[in-house]
């Protein structure tokens, strides 16, 4: 082992200084894969997750290994009391969890959690027996929660008791459910003339038809609604195409801002889909396009001459990233460009970053996340696959410890390489990718106000050996003072490991 360790370090090629995680525990897969997208919730971050004993049930994070742990098994036993997709069906109002699960007698009804097993529990039956009402979307106002069921053709209130749980109104469809200002906007439609703008003050009577954006035919399919600190916007499609449009609640103050690309063209849209705003205080932040370019960062303050591009980048911008705000800029990425690109409201100007970009990371959720003044995003590397890294927009990045000493890298699958999963106080949460050697999903912690403190090397080399290579890897051993050298062919599938508690071993 002496000679191998001369042998390592007199070929010595390459040191990459990573930044300390910590694995907290470790998931099962099931047909939908590992942990679910999650939503935060009292300090927490909640999902749904597969163990082989419960099946996939109700989790949460606080970022240690304590703090991680099934809230409820809410169907006993080895069924699924929670379906994949938990975030699109999931909601906190008033620091209460509200969620759609299946307890293998009721069907999927409505739930509620304080984040503890007693707290947790069927609200109502909506729909009695095994039939399941089917929650979907969600909303609050005040007390209130609306939210809809039976296939999204029923509106619902409750105040999160049996009691004060009850049907609104029924529609064709019912859907988009946003509270502003004390009241409940939706698109819905009740009589097949088309998706319109409604509003709800919580009871029959005041649940009425805002406005008919569109005519009396046609469907306007309000869409996207997004408020800043005083005025609510949304998408919308008529005549002039897909449009950004506002409301007061008022019929006469539901406006369009402006006709973004006249003509019938959309200007923040081609078609019914997702959108992606941001805001700093009054000032809304989205993409656009007229007639003059492709899709630009665009601001409003909510009328039509406060609504303009405020960027002219090459080749236009990724409709499908999220417009981080980054230390009161507004962060964007523009198709092809290896870094992101930035507006400065104090500068009234975009300028190109030293924050690195990968267009086709940008295309999956969950891959770069902007936290305080860093930017975390996963990329593949030379040779162990795609990991998490770390940028301060000045500096050379650094890796995060390699989590897994396999390429997890595959093409075309979403995935197949590690994902950020959001953050809990000062903690980052990662997840490591399924990869063939191994099914299980880990969970990692990078603490940004800690991790600092601590940069164990690594080294990762090539040596010869009888025409092939060998990989290296030094890695300090968490908790601990003891140092990890991990080796293997490349024809090899495991790794062997030789540890030392001898810093400078490997010089020896």
């Amino acid at each position: 082992m002496k000679s191998l360790l001369f042998i390592i370090g007199f070929l010595f090629l390459q040191i990459q200084v990573d930044a300390q995680c910590k694995k907290i525990y470790s998931f099962d897969t099931d047909q939908f894969g590992g942990p679910s997208a999650n939503v935060k919730f009292n300090g927490k971050l909640v999902f749904s997750a597969f163990d082989p004993l419960h099946g996939r049930e109700l989790w949460c994070t606080d970022g240690t290994e304590s703090g991680t742990f099934m809230i409820k098994d809410i169907w006993t036993g080895t069924n699924s009391g929670i379906s994949d997709y938990f975030s699109y069906t999931a909601f906190v109002h008033n620091n209460i969890l509200y969620f759609r699960g299946d307890n293998g007698v009721h069907g999927v009804e409505l739930w509620r959690s304080d984040g503890t097993t007693v707290g947790t529990y069927m609200i109502s039956d909506l729909a009695s027996g095994p039939t399941s009402s089917a929650p979907g979307e969600f909303a609050g106002v005040d007390s209130i929660v609306y939210f809809t069921a039976n296939t999204g053709s029923q509106l619902w209130r409750t105040n999160g008791t049996a009691s004060g749980t009850y049907s609104l109104m029924s529609f064709n469809v019912v859907r988009g459910l946003f509270g502003f200002n004390g009241k409940l906007y939706f698109s819905a439609d009740q009589n097949n003339t088309g998706e319109e703008l409604w509003r709800s003050n919580g009871t029959v009577n005041g649940t009425f038809l805002l406005k008919d954006l569109n005519g009396v035919v046609g469907t306007s399919l309000p869409c996207n609604f997004y408020k800043t600190t005083s005025t609510l916007f949304f998408t919308a499609v008529t005549n002039d195409g897909w449009e950004l449009w506002k409301t007061d609640g008022t019929n006469s103050g539901t406006v369009m801002v402006k006709d973004i690309f006249p003509g019938g063209n959309g200007g923040v849209m081609d078609t019914y889909s997702e959108k992606y705003f941001s805001h700093i205080g009054d000032t809304l932040y989205f993409a656009a396009k007229d007639n003059n370019s492709g899709y630009q960062l665009w601001r409003s303050d909510g009328t039509g001459a406060g609504t303009v591009a405020i960027s002219n980048v090459p080749n236009g911008i990724l409709l499908t990233s999220p417009f981080s705000i980054v230390e009161g800029n507004v962060a964007f990425y523009s198709f092809y460009s290896d870094r992101f690109w930035m507006y400065s409201p104090s500068l009234d100007s975009s300028y190109l970053t030293n924050y690195p970009a990968f267009y086709a990371l940008n295309l999956y959720p969950q891959k770069y996340l902007f936290f305080g003044s860093n930017l975390y995003y996963a990329t593949k590397d030379t040779l162990y696959g795609a990991e998490v890294w770390i940028s301060d927009g000045v500096n050379p990045s650094k890796r995060l410890q390699e989590t897994h000493l396999v390429d997890n890298w595959y093409p075309g699958i979403p995935l197949g390489f590690n994902s950020i999963l959001g953050t809990v106080g000062s903690k980052l949460v990662l997840s490591q990718a399924r990869n063939p050697y191994d099914v299980r999903i880990p969970f990692f912690v990078y603490d940004t106000l800690t991790a600092n403190t601590c940069f164990p090397p690594s080294v990762i080399v090539g040596v010869p050996v009888t025409s092939t290579t060998m990989h290296l890897v030094w890695n300090r051993v968490e908790e601990t003072t003891t140092y990890q050298i991990r080796y293997k062919k490349s024809t090899d599938l495991i790794w062997t490991f030789a540890s030392t508690k001898k810093k400078l071993l490997l010089f020896e």
